[in-house]
């Protein structure tokens, strides 16, 4: 089984040290994603949940990007991983690609 499991000690953030505003996770995936240029053993999953007033009224943006990471979070790659998309939560965007999402002591 592919899992995603959920690194709750570590917060997302920019190579600056910046967190993110979205809700987020950061994720060791095993087996790692294999992606064009190489493997993603780390990802931070990022959603956004927002509504913005627009000339037509109000739109509400509800998407999760999949981002390779570092073990502490530090986002290296900014270029959207398979999986990524609107209307998914972790748990789908991550299901799209084949994981399971599990949680540090927990068995899959």
């Amino acid at each position: 089984m592919k899992t995603a499991t959920l690194l709750p000690d570590e917060v997302a953030h920019d190579e600056t040290g910046i967190p993110f505003v979205s809700t987020t996770g950061v994720y060791k995936l095993d087996p790692p994603l294999m992606v064009s240029d190489g493997i993603a053993d780390y990802v931070v999953a990022s959603t956004l949940d927002e509504t913005i007033p627009t000339s037509q009224g109000v739109r509400r943006i509800y998407e999760t990007n999949l981002l390779i990471s570092d073990s502490e979070g530090m986002v290296v790659d900014w270029n959207e991983l398979p999986g990524s998309g609107h209307n998914r939560d972790h748990a789908q965007a991550f299901a799209a690609v084949g994981y399971t999402i599990t949680h540090v002591g927990v068995p899959a």
